[in-house]
């Protein structure tokens, strides 16, 4: 009998597992203290968090909000936000390895399911403290992770579409020393080397009550999986298909072998054996042989387990608190992450397994970053309290790509040089300096309020080049004439430059009507402003030559392109809430949401002189220089239960949001460089459910289940490319489904904690389930994109708890059954050809995380 993904859905049930399984933490704890006190000792399925700016237990607030306690992202070896995502209801975070993370709420994004890919715009937020970030920082000492959906502009500096996600770390203390030492060493199905993790705290008063200092390492070496046995041993000298041409030139006709040419004229290449017209199928030989074991050696080579990561990360705090009214927080984190190649295969060409990839070089990516900030909160009187924040992140990236396939697939007839490959380098610079102010109402009498203003200035660069090793002397041999002499291999260069601030005021008022209702106004306004300078230049053809004044080898003119653009708005927010007991409590709320519009500089605006020109073009019409923000508007209707003296807890939402002025990627006309274009609308509506369960002692049920059913709402001309370079375009239509997020998901978790001797140690048991759905890799699965099918995974652990010495030991396994499952794909089917006898390999399926079984201790002191 067939799975129906529903049915698994909701027997997988819903399980938030471990969320609110801790004890609860108080919101008053005493200056300093590192972890708040108990707020209810008999209830220990609450939880107390600050996301609505006031300390409040998970029950009593009126919004969205799931928050996952540091103790849960311990026993679930939670470290990074993508392993958050399969416990958090209407969160997606994709398994595509340590390369990109891309965050979707609530099903909201137009992007393909790549492979790799990363959050840094406003769409969601994530905060460190009170700081935004754009960095995927691993999960280290921290009290609790908070998530909330929805528009947070009212309440937050950094406004945001779909919601944002809260990094709350441990305080230092100043009345007591504490720390905790962590060890972690693991087997992986399909590696051949263990990993392991080691991350230590230590929190110490310098002066008692007065001055403390809190630091955290980490370190995380992760095993890679992925085998890649088609590495070229001398680029541009050994051929990367070295068993010769595939592929018989009489299929030509009956496969997909066309595309737009720079008129918008349909041209079919009658070298190219293309996949299926009807079903995506590529043709027998792009299976075919790389040739025999002694041509293999004599041009390839194998890297086994290439795609492991590893990942040092630090945090340094100092608390300061010279009186009962003011709290001063210096924080400083740096983290360095190498990984040495991606999570994914390449479909099967040649004949491939599922755990390897034949690129013809590693794509190695190196991260640094780092955030200084300092977080004041002062007291003024029973007036008010008032919070800023001070804080300067910086993040620097490096990443290395096969190119080979992109080159190949622009029809150039490069594939005539035998030992043709390419190869991009992308450098990266990211700053940002953020400024909050917060003024808390903390007086008594029935109206609440919140106000703050916010400055926020980002500066981006980045650079990339392609380069062809061996190309360029070989073709002026061959083709005399038709390429410049220069003496590199430089094909193609880019800049980009953006300078972008933002300035915001915003607030919200809560009037009390009575101790159970309650009525909340918020609003935001804002202005901000980008400047951007870049563009983009082909060497080979554009110079400068062997002989010009201004060459020499690497030399690249780059001529740039300069744009503004800039706009105020103002969003808002209602909510209303009704307590009709203790126990049970609903809440309404209806939000305005935004991001930031801007400008393209992926090439230069066109003139007559590109337009007309003989060679290659790479420029941006008038329309495609800019494009201008986007909107949600947010309507959620909720209910907080607690039934049979608190035993069971949890939260139900349904809610529609609709997306007006989508920014959607597209390409230039000319040139086909990547472009954001404002599309048209699009509806996210669904339903959330959490609870955690305490039906004995010791026993404790958490689920979690989300329904998103997103789509778009009117058509979006040529949103989908496909085909040879991707220029065959083909729109998306009212009532297709967006891609990259499933439409059911859920989670059911068992934990039993069992005491064994009179001195207190106990024994804990866990069983986990996560389902996730069926993923569309590409709107409404047009232009040869695919279905991802659904997976559940299950994990356990048992461990055993020394209370006299406060110690643990765990054996745990992950993904128990070794369950393979392609989580995101890059590039569609339709690019699975042969072209003049060279296979493709541009096609790419990333993989989950196989079979994880390993031993984990914890000291706390």
């Amino acid at each position: 009998m067939k799975n129906n993904p529903l049915r698994l859905a909701l027997l997988s049930a819903t399980a938030l597992s471990g969320l609110v399984s801790i004890a609860a933490h108080a919101a008053d704890a005493a200056p300093g203290d590192a972890t708040p006190a108990a707020a209810n000792a008999e209830d220990n399925l609450t939880i107390v968090v600050t996301a609505t700016r006031r300390s409040v237990t998970l029950e009593d607030v009126p919004i969205n909000i799931s928050a996952a306690s540091g103790e849960m992202l311990a026993e679930k070896r939670i470290d990074t936000v993508r392993d958050l995502a399969a416990f958090t209801p209407g969160l997606t975070v994709r398994d595509t390895g340590t390369t990109g993370a891309t965050i979707v709420m609530r099903g909201l994004t137009t992007a393909d399911a790549g492979g790799n890919s990363s959050n840094t715009s406003n769409s969601e937020a994530i905060y460190f403290g009170e700081t935004p970030m754009y960095i995927d920082m691993k999960f280290l000492d921290l009290n609790r992770v908070e998530t909330l959906l929805g528009p947070q502009g009212t309440l937050y500096g950094l406004g945001t579409m779909f919601g944002a996600i809260r990094y709350i770390p441990n305080r230092p203390s100043a009345s007591k020393w504490e720390g905790s030492v962590h060890a972690r060493v693991f087997g992986e199905s399909h590696s051949g080397n263990p990993g392991w993790n080691v991350d230590a705290t230590i929190n110490i008063p310098i002066i008692e009550d007065k001055v403390a200092f809190r630091g955290s390492v980490g370190y995380w070496n992760n095993p890679g999986f992925i085998d890649y046995t088609a590495l070229v041993n001398q680029p541009g000298i050994s051929n990367p298909q070295p068993g010769g041409l595939l592929g018989n030139p009489a299929d030509e006709a009956g496969s997909l072998n066309y595309y737009i040419n720079s008129k918008g004229k349909l041209r079919f290449e009658h070298d190219i054996i293309g996949v299926n017209p009807t079903t995506g199928a590529p043709n027998s030989a792009w299976f075919g042989s790389l040739g025999t074991p002694q041509q293999i050696s004599a041009n390839l080579h194998t890297k086994n387990d290439a795609n492991d990561e590893q990942t040092i990360s630090t945090r340094a705090q100092l608390g300061l608190y010279p009186t009962e009214w003011l709290r001063i927080y210096g924080s400083w984190m740096h983290q360095v992450s190498d990984s040495g190649a991606s999570q994914s295969n390449t479909g099967g060409v040649f004949g491939t397994g599922n755990y390897v990839s034949t690129k013809r070089f590693l794509n190695p990516t190196h991260r640094i970053a780092d955030l200084y900030s300092v977080e004041m909160e002062v007291d003024i009187g029973g007036f008010a309290q008032l919070v800023s924040d001070t804080a300067w992140t910086k993040q620097l990236e490096t990443d290395f790509n096969d190119n080979t396939d992109l080159l190949l697939d622009l029809n150039y007839d490069y594939e005539l040089f035998p030992n043709f490959v390419s190869f991009n380098t992308r450098t990266g610079s990211r700053t940002s300096f953020n400024q909050e102010l917060r003024l808390v109402s903390k007086h008594s009498g029935p109206l609440n309020w919140v106000i703050g203003g916010f400055y926020n200035l980002q500066n981006f660069h980045s650079q990339y080049h392609e380069e062809t090793p061996g190309f360029n002397a070989w073709a002026q041999v061959n083709v005399p004439g038709v390429y410049g002499l220069r003496n590199d291999d430089y094909e193609y260069a880019s800049i980009s430059n953006s300078r972008k601030d933002e300035k915001a005021i915003f607030g919200e008022a809560t009037f009390n009507f009575t101790d159970k209702w309650q009525i909340t106004g918020g609003a935001r306004y804002y202005h901000y402003g980008i400047s951007t300078q870049g563009g983009s230049t082909l060497p080979m053809f554009d110079g400068p030559f062997v002989g010009d004044p201004q060459y020499s080898p690497g030399a690249i003119n780059i001529p740039l392109n300069n744009s503004f653009a800039g706009q105020n708005g103002f969003v808002w927010k209602g909510n209303t809430s009704y307590k009709f007991s203790r126990d049970l409590m609903v809440y309404l709320t209806v939000s305005k949401g935004y991001r930031l519009g801007g400008a393209n500089t992926s090439a230069v605006p066109c003139t007559d002189a590109i337009l007309n020109g003989t060679g290659q073009k790479l420029c941006l019409l008038p329309d495609e220089q800019f494009y201008g923000p986007d909107t949600t508007l947010n309507k959620e209707l909720g209910i907080r239960f607690g039934l049979f003296n608190g035993k069971l807890r949890g939260s139900l939402a349904v809610f529609h949001i609709n997306w007006d002025g989508i920014q959607v990627p597209g390409n230039a006309v000319n040139g086909a460089s990547g472009i954001t274009v404002n599309g048209s609308t699009a509806v996210s509506k669904g339903v959330e459910l959490s609870f955690a369960a305490r039906p004995a002692r010791g026993l404790t049920i958490n689920g979690s289940y989300s329904y998103t059913d997103a789509q778009i709402t009117a058509d979006i001309k040529g949103l989908v490319a496909y085909g040879i370079g991707g220029t065959a375009k083909t729109d998306a239509k009212s009532g297709d489904r967006l891609a990259g997020s499933p439409m059911h998901s859920g989670a059911l978790g068992v934990t039993y904690e069992l005491p064994v001797n009179a001195a207190g140690d106990t024994v804990t048991l866990n069983w986990t389930a996560t389902y996730t759905g069926d993923i569309y890799s590409r709107i409404g699965l047009r232009g040869f994109a695919q279905l991802l099918p659904g997976y559940l995974l299950n994990r356990a652990s048992v461990g055993y708890k020394f209370k006299d010495h406060d110690f643990q030991v765990n054996l745990y396994v992950d993904n128990i059954f070794d369950k393979y499952a392609v989580t995101g794909v890059s590039n569609d089917r339709a690019n699975r050809i042969i072209n003049d006898g060279i296979v493709s390999r541009y096609y790419q399926q990333s993989v989950l995380t196989p079979r994880r079984f390993g031993l984990e201790v914890t000291k706390n002191f």
